[in-house]
């Protein structure tokens, strides 16, 4: 089948099928004479796979790591069950965050309707909501430690948690024993990690760890600080 006609079995866009293809998620069968791309009829149930794992909050990055396990004959569902606990976990987080938030913020208007609120140098609604709220508006960060037995790795590991906020989530990889599939290592070369401990936060490394080393200063520099 080309293209336009998986597009319309899969609801999906020409374009997001090619971005499918650049990515090597889904590969044609052949190209027709003509060089137009001619896909098996199975792509189609590949490609729902891909709709479906997504819309459950998966990467596309993870995704094809699933498929590829499957390509090697392997059943993915145990590295797909792990990755599903984190995400709970992480929307649980994102929950109570949001719960939170919406809770300050109906208590700042309330405050407001009523004529409660004095002046303010700023907008004096929403200084309320952050002096109500405190920290819990605070969105999480997602801080990976890398680490593999050094000398300061426990310690790095020690600093991030005592500074991350109640709302981050903090993963630690040790390159020397990997991971599911090989993730840690993955990562780190994703990442450009050239040195242990060093530390990623929301998939950027953070300069500290390519020159003075992990410290509380340069933690808090990236915004992971509890304030």
């Amino acid at each position: 089948m080309g293209i336009g006609e998986l597009s319309r079995s899969t609801g999906k866009s020409v374009a997001a099928l090619r971005y499918y293809e650049q990515i090597a998620l889904i590969v044609p069968l052949d190209r027709t004479q003509a060089g137009y791309r001619d896909y098996a009829p199975d792509v189609v149930e590949r490609v729902r796979f891909i709709v479906q794992a997504q819309e459950r909050g998966f990467t596309l990055r993870e995704i094809k790591e699933i498929l590829s396990l499957c390509e090697r004959g392997q059943v993915p569902c145990s590295s797909v069950a792990k990755a599903a606990r984190r995400k709970v976990e992480r929307l649980e987080k994102l929950i109570t965050q949001l719960q939170a938030r919406h809770a300050a913020l109906t208590k700042a208007v309330q405050l407001w309707e009523s004529g409660s609120l004095g002046d303010a140098l700023f907008c004096p609604l929403l200084g309320a909501s952050k002096s109500n709220s405190g920290s819990e508006l605070e969105m999480g960060k997602t801080i990976e430690v890398f680490i593999a037995g050094c000398p300061l790795c426990d310690e790095a590991v020690k600093t991030v948690r005592a500074v991350a906020c109640p709302n981050c989530e903090v993963k630690v990889y040790d390159v020397r024993e990997g991971c599911a599939t090989n993730e840690c290592r993955t990562l780190a070369a994703r990442y450009g990690v050239q040195q242990v401990p060093s530390v990623v936060v929301d998939g950027k490394i953070a300069a500290c760890c390519q020159a003075e080393g992990v410290s509380e200063a340069s933690l808090r520099a990236l915004g992971i600080g509890t304030g």
